[in-house]
């Protein structure tokens, strides 16, 4: 049950991410990678942009809900992943996927401590078309001025 519960936010995902920005361009080309990474999930290209840009994510779905505050999608995940996730020197991001709801939330790999475990993901940056603008942005600022020379940095943290 599990298993289908993952593939289901993976499409989740696919469809939240693809939806449309405020001034009605598509954004993101997702492209599901299944076993080919243990953790990564996706490999977003970004569109309207003259570089060959992308991103990856991680899915993560849960029917758990929310912390009882309503400050956290209640997903888990293991430091040993977010270590594997850091290592990767390009934008990599953290979707949490409310299967109930079918909302989504996220967070950079970049802000979080690889020596400790995440118990829920903040639904402080919801899946909407501004935050949607503004992972394209962040990330093509990356691919254009500095992705040569530092490590990628978060703002979604």
């Amino acid at each position: 049950m599990s298993n289908q519960i993952g593939k289901r936010g993976e499409n989740i995902f696919a469809n939240i991410i693809t939806r449309k920005s405020m001034d009605g361009r598509f954004l993101f080309d997702p492209t599901f990678l299944g076993d080919k990474f243990p953790t990564v999930d996706f490999y977003v290209a970004l569109l309207d942009f003259l570089l060959k840009a992308f991103f990856f994510v991680s899915v993560k779905t849960t029917t758990q809900g929310y912390s009882p505050n309503g400050d956290k999608l209640m997903i888990r995940i293991e430091k040993e992943e977010i270590a594997e996730l850091s290592k990767f020197n390009i934008p990599v991001y953290i979707f949490g996927i409310d299967e109930v709801s079918e909302k989504g939330f996220f967070i950079a790999v970049s802000g979080l401590d690889t020596n400790l475990s995440v118990n829920g993901i903040t639904v402080k940056y919801p899946v909407t078309a501004t935050n949607l603008e503004q992972i394209h942005g962040e990330v093509a600022n990356y691919w254009h001025y500095s992705h040569k020379n530092t490590k990628f940095v978060s703002a979604f943290k």
